[in-house]
């Protein structure tokens, strides 16, 4: 039978073996760098209420009285969930000392944790034709009632034949029509997409748009590429299905697209099952994923077949 004592210094490696996974399988998965396009914000409650995601603020020359916003009439309500997953360890094993039957299995967990996260800031973007944002409004729209702005655009990207010269009209879009975004006092805001995102498949295409020193689209071999430095980085979607839709985000500011709300950070505990002789390594976290400023992303959706 395994002892308490057992148990207590089982979980201590079962620790040591997660926290290593995380760090060295940080980046094999696709959903990985998503995370560069989600701020991070504490959580305290069950839930949090954003009411200043309504505007930028701007500056402007002071006469008299100071000008400040006041927060927003429209809220943002972003709730926490619990998420967690457990792996089975049995008792035999422990005392067996078969830790190397054990350790993959954590390492797997850590994997999916890292997976998970990501996958959730993809659901996000995936689904931002039909999830609100702040506003009440799709988080990608055109503009519509109280949203001022367009960032629902149309695309050149063919779905059979997608071409070099395409990606870049597109890229040419999104970075236009962002930059020209205005605030609700009809200011310019000047915002500057980098990383675009889309379909597995149009990765190789983005990829020679990004490190070809000479413009892919054109004959002359001597053409400099135009578009090399104007996106940072294209991130594939796994579960994208169209493959001529692409995203574009602005990732550098310090509000990102979208919230990953923290109220309890990544948990590990070995408990054990009395009943089955079974002991659980679990991993969990409490955390909310939503939308900031539609401001900060675009859409460009083609009908190119």
């Amino acid at each position: 039978m395994v002892t308490g004592t057992q148990i207590v210094a089982a979980e201590q490696v079962f620790r040591t073996i997660f926290n290593q996974a995380l760090q060295a399988f940080a980046g094999v998965n696709a959903w990985t760098r998503l995370a560069q396009l989600a701020t991070e914000i504490p959580s305290t409650g069950p839930q949090e209420v954003y009411r200043w995601l309504s505007d930028l603020p701007v500056f402007e020359e002071w006469l008299g009285d100071l000008n400040v916003d006041d927060l927003a009439e429209s809220s943002y309500t972003l709730a926490n969930k619990h998420w967690a997953k457990g792996v089975g360890v049995d008792e035999d094993e422990l005392a067996d000392d078969k830790l190397g039957l054990i350790r993959s299995r954590i390492e797997m967990l850590a994997v999916r944790y890292l997976q998970h996260v990501g996958q959730q800031i993809e659901s996000l973007i995936i689904n931002g034709t039909t999830n609100l944002a702040f506003d009440g409004v799709a988080f990608f729209s055109d503009a519509s009632g109280v949203r001022l702005i367009d960032n629902l655009g149309a695309g050149t990207i063919s779905a059979g034949t997608p071409t070099v010269a395409q990606v870049e009209a597109d890229i040419d879009t999104a970075r236009q029509t962002v930059m020209q975004f205005k605030d609700s006092k009809s200011q310019v805001i000047g915002l500057v997409p980098m990383v675009f995102a889309g379909h597995p498949k149009m990765e190789r295409v983005f990829r020679t748009v990004m490190e070809s020193t000479t413009d892919p689209a054109v004959t002359n071999p001597g053409a400099a590429n135009p578009v090399r430095n104007m996106i940072r980085d294209y991130i594939p979607l796994p579960s994208a299905t169209d493959l001529n839709d692409i995203y574009a985000f602005v990732a550098d500011m310090p509000v990102k697209p979208f919230i990953f709300q923290n109220r309890q950070g990544l948990q590990q505990e070995l408990v054990r099952q009395e009943l089955n002789r079974k002991l659980i390594f679990k991993a969990d976290y409490r955390a909310g994923y939503g939308y900031s400023l539609p401001h900060l992303a675009i859409k460009l959706v083609s009908a190119v077949a």
